[in-house]
């Protein structure tokens, strides 16, 4: 997958607003399920690129377990990030079923205010129609 000029400034727009809501969030990458980075307000760097491909394959990972117990389906994914200081902790939400949101944050997760739930499912419905394509 691949995002068109005007599909990238949108998405990376979007992630820089959500960003900018949180204090604890060092940065956010959308990445494709085939684990390549999109866009992101984060550096483009080889080590960018190994969290996108990781968590990417621990998201799938995850709905492949899930689908073995239930019907339900993941709504996100938390995850420690070892040898980082301060720690830091991914949190992985599918966009759709072609890609997924990184929120890498600075504090131990926890439950989000619900502003800020809806603020994330907002932003997920919103890169998944850009992704199909709707442009806002």
């Amino acid at each position: 997958m691949k995002l068109t000029l005007k599909q990238k400034e949108l998405a990376t727009k979007r992630l820089w607003q959500l960003q900018e809501m949180f204090t604890d969030v060092d940065g956010i990458v959308l990445a494709s399920i085939g684990g390549l980075q999109l866009t992101s307000t984060l550096p483009n760097s080889p080590s960018t690129q190994r969290l996108t491909a990781a968590s990417t394959a621990l998201l799938l990972l995850g709905e492949h377990v899930l689908s073995e117990w239930s019907d339900d389906q993941i709504e996100g994914v938390w995850v420690k990030v070892k040898g980082s200081e301060p720690p830091r902790y991914a949190v992985l939400y599918p966009v759709g079923n072609s890609a997924l949101l990184i929120v890498i944050r600075h504090i131990e997760v926890t439950p989000l205010p619900h502003h800020a739930e809806m603020e994330l499912k907002d932003t997920t419905r919103y890169l998944q129609h850009l992704l199909e394509g709707d442009f806002p």
